[in-house]
Order: structure tokens, then C-alpha cells, then sequence
């Protein structure tokens, strides 16, 4: 599979994941915690459009041929140095970074209101990812 091929079809996954996110039609920290299945459920498609955010990030970096990162937050800074993203984009995705990390590592202190932050940054996220893709259409 080609690495563009590759982007692509984790970009088709975020949109899918955002579309059924937005179905649940969450707006408040109560709902979340009122009903545990709906909060599980968001967790797990925030946490996958993170991991496919993070590897379409850093497929442009490699497209790119910018320096490899070591780590997520490497990630961020390269793309900031690279004046792909704003210095308060690196820190909105610094935030996305610590959340994902909690998410994949330490889920029984993931909370309600992580996972409703997470959604109140998703049309950043959705906008990072169109402008990523656009790079890759473009290289």
C-alpha cells in the first residue's frame, strides 16, 4: 500500500469516527456521566482519531523528509518548526498528546470531562487533518 493510500484512509477514518461522534449528539460532561456506555464509547473513537491524527502527522513529516521524533510531542514541535502548524497549534496538540497518553496508558484515570474536552477540540482536530491531507495532495 502506498504511504499516500495509507493517509488517506486514516483521514476516511477520522471523518467516519467524527460522523458517529457527532451522532451521539453529546453536549454536556453530565450526559457522559450519566450514561457510562456513551462515555466509553466516545473515549474509544476519540482515542482512535488521535492515533490516526498522530500517523498521518507523522507521515508528513516523513513525506517532508523533516527530522524524525523520538516521541508524539516531537512530533508537534517538528511540525511547528516546519511552520505546518502555529505555536498555539504545537500547544493544542500537546494537550491532544497528554489526553491520548492517559487514554492509552492510565484509561481507569481517564474522566468524563477528558472525554467532553476532547469533543469541544474536534473541529481543531478535523481541521488539522484537512490541512495535513492537503499537504499530501500537494507533495
Amino acid at each position: 500500500m502506498s504511504k499516500a493510500l495509507k493517509i488517506f484512509r486514516k483521514y476516511d477514518s477520522i471523518k467516519k469516527y467524527k460522523k458517529e461522534l457527532d451522532s451521539y449528539n453529546i453536549k454536556s460532561v453530565d450526559e457522559l456521566k450519566r450514561n457510562s456506555e456513551r462515555f466509553y464509547s466516545s473515549s474509544m473513537i476519540l482515542f482512535s482519531m488521535l492515533n490516526d491524527l498522530f500517523s498521518i502527522s507523522e507521515e508528513i513529516i516523513d513525506i517532508l523528509d523533516l527530522e524524525l521524533p523520538e516521541n508524539y510531542h516531537q512530533i508537534f514541535s517538528i511540525m511547528r518548526k516546519a511552520k505546518i502548524i502555529s505555536v498555539d497549534e504545537e500547544k493544542k496538540c500537546f494537550k491532544l498528546v497528554k489526553l491520548r497518553n492517559v487514554l492509552a496508558h492510565e484509561y481507569d484515570e481517564f474522566k468524563e470531562e477528558d472525554t467532553f474536552d476532547l469533543i469541544l477540540d474536534i473541529d481543531f482536530i478535523i481541521e488539522l487533518s484537512d490541512r495535513l491531507i492537503e499537504i499530501v495532495k500537494n507533495n
